[in-house]
């Protein structure tokens, strides 16, 4: 959530309505925003999971148990990203005119199935974005034949899927 920029959103969401944010936590987790960076190495990733282990186990529990904690939102660059991100987020349902499918889809319809918001159908077996992207970056980082790009700028980019997590568990987060 690009440096805790979601905690401040949920914190100004919250306070109009009269609200505030009682838990949250900041864990470093690879990057799968291609579009932005390519991945991190394979040592980066594998390290930043056996980080995240304990501090998902940690949060689970205050979870479960309704239990508060201190929000510590990281850093002054937060907020000068807040700034930019707002930008982002003004913009974001145009952003969809950038992907497309390279000369590699096969047509296997992954993509739409992976769209958290079926944001994307495929006409002539090729598939075509809709408009409503939240930038999610699922349709890239899922498909099998890596056809899915983002303007030009992902071709020679990774891709990232949580180890923990199959494309069966994504498609079924849908039903």
């Amino acid at each position: 959530t690009m440096d805790g920029v979601a905690f401040i959103q949920i914190q100004n969401i919250l306070s109009e309505k009269g609200k505030e944010l009682s838990a949250g936590w900041f864990i470093q987790m690879p990057n799968n925003d291609i579009p932005v960076d390519d991945l991190n190495s394979q040592e980066e990733m594998d390290q930043k999971l056996k980080q995240a282990k304990p501090q998902i186990k940690e949060m689970a529990e205050c979870i479960k148990e309704s239990k508060a904690n201190e929000i510590e939102i990281p850093t002054k660059r937060t907020r000068s990203i807040e700034k930019t991100n707002k930008t982002f987020r003004d913009g974001v349902f145009k952003m969809d005119e950038f992907f497309f499918a390279d000369e590699n889809c096969t047509s296997c319809g992954i993509c739409e199935q992976v769209c958290p918001i079926n944001n994307i159908i495929l006409v002539d077996g090729k598939p075509q974005w809709q408009h409503e992207c939240q930038m999610c970056v699922a349709c890239i980082n899922y498909c099998p034949e890596e056809s899915i790009q983002y303007d030009e700028k992902t071709q020679d980019r990774g891709r990232y899927q949580n180890p923990e997590i199959t494309v069966e568990e994504i498609i079924s987060q849908k039903k």
